[in-house]
């Protein structure tokens, strides 16, 4: 089969197209599926320079998160079954074929596409995790996001306003009309040197009640400094722009906050059934309309190493996809 390999720890721009690669065989327990859409996020970034939680080790075949159709089981698998639609999460995504726990496999809505549900287990979760469960984002509260036009920062927007938040979005000037669309009044320039400042200028001096903080980088501190002193909440779930430090004195002389971190396969598998809750509750903002399927920006196979370039560089708007 077709899939691209990561080949270094220098970044995506080591990722190989190889023709031949083995298809993977399911275990027990575990389904394969033709993939036809596979996500392309921040943390296939984080992966190709060997920043992510200690691993892999190079050469691998990179991604993570896939929608296609089951076309074999292993032992013990009485659901799904071949020719169901899925979407899930599991190693070596960018590729025609990926191996996914069954437990894991999620059926595609009738009426979505399968690259329509990518998002559905990572970029939405992560999102109302951060909001709901961590953030505590209550009606009349003011929320900071970042990255606002990305697959998360979107998701995350449409949540907060729908809860009764007031929406501070941060995001390059060539994406506000994106997410002015999404009825955000108050649009910041998130390369802007006096973001914090201006934080605090719209809420008469007293900062967010919530962050969610995704650049990481210099945007961090500001991140902090904007947050509402002894109530206010950062809850960090991404590092699009470097690693960013944070030391106890800060948190006691400089920024007394509320600093959360959090990591959306760490929920997953420490805390099931706060995930099951999220998703849950998932399901019904979808039924009410909030979160509804939108068709990502999707890139051939071969054109993983641009697509994943281009998401580096924060070039990108919304949810990215490789179509095998």
């Amino acid at each position: 089969m077709r899939a691209l390999h990561q080949t270094s720890r220098h970044g995506p721009r080591d990722m190989r197209l190889v023709t031949d690669s083995p298809v993977p065989q399911p275990g027990p327990g575990e389904v394969l599926i033709r993939v036809t859409a596979a996500g392309v996020n921040f943390a296939d970034v984080s992966k190709a320079y060997g920043a992510f939680r200690h691993g892999p080790v190079p050469p691998y075949v990179a991604g993570f998160e896939a929608a296609g159709t089951v076309v074999a089981v292993g032992e013990g698998v009485t659901g799904p079954l071949p020719g169901a639609r899925v979407v899930g999460i599991g190693d070596g995504a960018f590729a025609e074929y990926l191996v996914l726990p069954a437990a894991g496999a999620v059926p595609v809505p009738p009426d979505w596409t399968e690259a329509q549900t990518l998002g559905l287990l990572v970029n939405w979760p992560t999102a109302l995790a951060a909001l709901r469960p961590l953030g505590g984002v209550e009606a009349g509260q003011v929320v900071l996001i970042h990255a606002a036009a990305g697959a998360t920062g979107q998701a995350a927007v449409r949540i907060a306003r729908h809860h009764g938040a007031t929406v501070l979005a941060a995001a390059a000037p060539d994406k506000h009309d994106t997410v002015r669309a999404l009825g955000v009044e108050h649009v910041l320039d998130s390369r802007s040197d006096d973001l914090a400042a201006r934080v605090r200028e719209l809420t008469g001096g007293a900062g967010a009640d919530l962050v969610l903080e995704s650049a990481g980088g210099a945007t961090f501190a500001a991140s902090l400094a904007a947050a509402k002193r002894v109530t206010g909440r950062v809850v960090v779930y991404g590092m699009a722009g470097g690693d960013a430090q944070v030391t106890n004195r800060d948190l006691v002389y400089r920024h007394q906050i509320h600093l959360v971190g959090l990591n959306v396969g760490v929920l997953m598998q420490a805390a099931p059934r706060l995930f099951d809750e999220l998703m849950a509750e998932l399901s019904g903002l979808i039924a009410a309309g909030v979160l509804t399927p939108t068709d990502p920006t999707g890139y051939d196979l071969a054109d993983g190493t641009t697509a994943l370039v281009e998401l580096e560089s924060r070039a990108t708007v919304g949810k990215l996809a490789l179509l095998p």
